[in-house]
Order: structure tokens, then C-alpha cells, then sequence
């Protein structure tokens, strides 16, 4: 579960009020490691636990709202911002379900399927019950020009792919003993050199 944790919180501090971007490049890798050799039961619980700490702190504002906007008592603003992000965090247990269910039948695979299933999962999250954008992890890279420009073709959930490729073909690199690219042209440590 610590991975997991980590996952949530690095995932969290890519977006505003920390918008530590790049952390968006890394932050999914610890969950993709903790979803390693899990039954589809702990793959729910993993991703939703990441996901709880991820939506917890992004959405740490939600019960402030209300209670100043609307008088309302800070307790049942506190109760509906729980049910929010435990709601939500579904989302992120769905995830992790099926990625354990594909790692189980498909275990090379499921790697390159999982940014399908994550932006399955955005998109989604973007519509059902009216839909919640916040928190698709594409937006976390409103500042990086370059790589944003890939939204005027694929939108928000093309990023959102990129990031997620980036990370599970790492993992997957690094559950086959192959140094991942652009590493795999660094010297082995303790091989000879000419």
C-alpha cells in the first residue's frame, strides 16, 4: 500500500496549487509496481487507495465551498467531500481491477493496453453522472508547450495516454531485466570496457 500512497500524492503535486509537472512523468510508475502480482480483489483496493490520496489532496478545497459560499455546517461539507472522493477513487480501483485482470491473462501486454484503460477510465469519469473533469492527469501538463500541442489532435486524453505509455513501458522494462530506452545504450555495470 505504501506504493500506492506514494502514487497518489506524486500524482496530486503535478497539478495546481504544487504543479509540480514533471512528477506526472514518474507518478504512476510506484502503482504500476504495487499492482504486481495482485489478485483482482488487492488491484481494487491498490488503485483505490492511490486514487483516495490522489483525489484527498487535489481536491483538498471542496468542503470550503459550501461552508463559506453557502453556510452550510463544515461537518456535512466535510461528509460530502469524503463521499466525493471515495467516489471517485472508484474510478482508480476500476482500474487497477482490470489492469491485474489483463497482467493475469496478458502479463507482457497488459502493459501496453494500460493507457487505453486509463484514458477509458478518464473519459468515463468525464461523462458519467454528468461528468468530473478535474483530475485528468493530461491537464497536470498545461505548462509544457511542446507536449500540450498533442492535445490539439488527440485532446486531453492523448496526453493523458503519453503519460501513462511512458510509465507502464518502463515497468514493463524493468519486469524484463531490459533497460528501458533511451538507457539501453548505457554500459552494464561491471561489463567490460574496450
Amino acid at each position: 500500500m505504501p506504493a500506492a500512497i506514494l502514487s497518489g500524492i506524486l500524482t496530486a503535486l503535478a497539478f495546481p496549487k504544487a504543479g509540480i509537472s514533471f512528477l506526472a512523468w514518474v507518478s504512476l510508475i510506484p502503482l504500476f509496481l504495487a499492482l504486481s502480482g495482485k489478485s483482482r480483489r488487492s488491484g481494487f483496493l491498490t488503485g483505490g487507495v492511490a486514487g483516495l490520496f490522489f483525489y484527498g489532496i487535489l481536491l483538498y478545497w471542496v468542503p470550503d465551498v459550501p461552508a463559506h459560499y453557502g453556510g452550510m455546517p463544515y461537518w456535512i461539507c466535510l461528509v460530502a467531500y469524503l463521499a466525493l472522493i471515495f467516489f471517485l477513487a472508484l474510478y482508480w480501483g476500476l482500474f487497477g481491477y482490470v489492469f491485474v485482470a489483463l497482467r493475469r491473462a496478458f502479463p507482457a501486454a497488459a502493459f501496453v493496453i494500460a493507457p487505453f484503460l486509463w484514458i477509458a477510465t478518464e473519459f468515463v469519469l468525464t461523462r458519467f453522472l454528468t461528468g468530473f473533469p478535474w483530475g485528468i492527469v493530461g491537464t497536470s501538463q498545461y505548462r509544457n508547450l511542446p507536449l500540450i500541442q498533442t492535445a490539439s489532435l488527440a485532446g486531453v486524453y492523448g496526453v493523458s495516454f503519453l503519460l501513462v505509455l511512458v510509465q507502464s513501458t518502463f515497468v514493463l522494462a524493468l519486469k524484463q531485466n531490459s533497460p528501458p530506452w533511451p538507457f539501453s545504450s548505457w554500459p552494464t555495470p561491471g561489463a567490460a570496457t574496450s
